[in-house]
């Protein structure tokens, strides 16, 4: 048992450290000029190439889900994934990675609130000293306004997926649920990234060795390893 209970706390430990590495990548990609639109849809597009050969090599059957579920995996990518990557990587080259992290941990203060109001929870007043103290200490984060802004819609979107993969989806494999999650995140930033004329940025990306290098760590270590 204290093995297993070890092994979990390296695990997470791991995750933790991972998730860090956010801001180096992103400061590296910065750095070649390229912005959050366009390093998302690499991120998302090879995440997606990624998980959907692993899963057709490894558990073909994993691919196949429940077209009515297709309802929960569009927002949860499009939305939840796409749109919090995206604000959570313009809130790292805004306020930098520690401000952004410390606003991505509204997140659980929004998962409460969500359960409380569409899950029917009991709200107590453990959870109301938790959801103030969690506002306080957001409240003395200092940085620029819109910087702020996008951390707080992160955890807006990153909340959204946890309550969708919770509620609708936790009947599938987390390869799976990643695997849909990352095609729909994709889909829905190609087409963010072609109507805001980015594409080109993008095609800078894969031709650059460097870039590229940087924006595929990004995914792997970043946004597969942690989960």
């Amino acid at each position: 048992m204290k093995q297993k209970e070890t092994a979990a706390v390296l695990m997470v430990l791991l995750a933790a450290a991972c998730w860090g590495a956010n801001g180096i990548f992103i400061n590296i990609l910065t750095a070649y000029g390229v912005n959050g639109t366009q390093m998302t849809l690499v991120r998302m597009a090879s995440m997606a190439i990624l998980t959907g050969i692993w899963l057709a090599a490894k558990n073909p059957a994993a691919l196949k889900i429940d077209l009515r579920d297709l309802v929960w995996f569009v927002p949860a990518g499009a939305l939840g994934l796409f749109m919090f990557g995206l604000f959570y990587t313009y809130s790292i080259q805004l306020v930098g990675m520690g401000t952004a992290a410390v606003l991505i941990y509204l997140m659980p203060s929004l998962v409460m609130l969500f359960s409380v109001v569409f899950l029917h929870e009991k709200f107590t007043p453990g959870k109301g000293l938790c959801l103030v103290l969690s506002l306080l200490g957001c409240a003395l984060v200092s940085g620029v306004a819109g910087g702020v802004a996008y951390g707080l819609g992160a955890a807006l979107c990153y909340t959204l997926q946890n309550i969708l993969l919770a509620t609708k989806l936790k009947k599938y494999s987390p390869m799976t649920n990643l695997f849909y999650m990352f095609l729909f995140s994709a889909a829905a930033s190609l087409v963010f990234t072609a109507a805001a004329g980015e594409l080109p940025g993008v095609a800078y990306i894969l031709t650059t060795p460097g870039a590229l290098a940087a924006n595929l760590g990004l995914g792997l270590v970043c946004s597969l390893a942690p989960r």
